[in-house]
């Protein structure tokens, strides 16, 4: 009789969950693996420096030249243009 009860009472424990079965154990074993960091992206170069009109003169046109073709150049690789806000909800109203 003492064995039953005690059967007894161990299924009514194991049964909403009162008493581990073990399963927490294989529960733990199966989660992902701790996330791992990776390292930040290098910061992008430095700008090249501005061409003003002052800089300008007959001696030093071919230098002006490849120094606004570097701007230039940086401006349509490093400084990406901004998604215009129209643009943007019009993406939010299509279903």
């Amino acid at each position: 009789m003492m064995r039953k009860g005690c059967l007894l009472l161990m299924l009514a424990l194991v049964g909403p969950g009162c008493l581990s079965s073990g399963s927490q154990v294989a529960k733990e074993k199966q989660q992902a693996p701790p996330v791992q960091m990776i390292p930040a992206p290098p910061p992008p170069p430095p700008p090249p420096p501005a061409v003003t009109a002052d800089q300008v003169n007959e001696s030093n046109v071919t230098d002006v030249i490849q120094a606004m073709t570097r701007e230039m150049d940086y401006d349509a690789t490093i400084r990406q243009p901004a998604a215009s806000p129209a643009s943007t909800m019009e993406h939010a109203m299509n279903p």
